[in-house]
């Protein structure tokens, strides 16, 4: 019996959710992404149980690590009440037009996509302060 807790599913779809919120702006942009992206890999670290939360909803900080010729990597955590309740890592590609599966759809980034990327950094949040 879970008595309210939220389990890892739902935990790994929170992540999800919020880096498809980042890399799709509102308005959209032609030019980020076009074909979407394909989740690679997640790596999460659960700190502490999450009860659910009377539909408040949960924070996530979410920055890009690093930005390679196809892929890039989110860094995120999920904090309740002050206390990191998970993190993780989630590597990315840009799909390709067609394609849906990792080994061949993925295409070479942009200057567009890798510019808007280089926004989330961990360097640029901190000028942007």
């Amino acid at each position: 019996m879970n008595h309210g807790a939220i389990d890892d599913i739902s935990q790994i779809s929170f992540i999800r959710e919020a880096a498809l919120a980042l890399l799709c702006p509102k308005p959209p942009r032609r030019d980020l992404f076009s074909d979407g992206v394909l989740f690679l890999r997640h790596d999460v670290t659960f700190h502490r149980e999450l009860h659910r939360r009377g539909g408040e909803p949960l924070p996530i900080e979410l920055w890009v690590e690093t930005i390679r010729g196809r892929t890039f990597t989110l860094q995120s955590r999920a904090r309740c009440d002050g206390h990191a309740v998970f993190s993780g890592k989630s590597v990315l590609a840009v799909r390709q037009r067609g394609r849906r599966d990792a080994k061949s759809g993925a295409r070479p980034m942009t200057e567009a996509e890798r510019s808007y990327l280089e926004r989330f950094t961990v360097p640029q949040l901190r000028l942007s302060r």
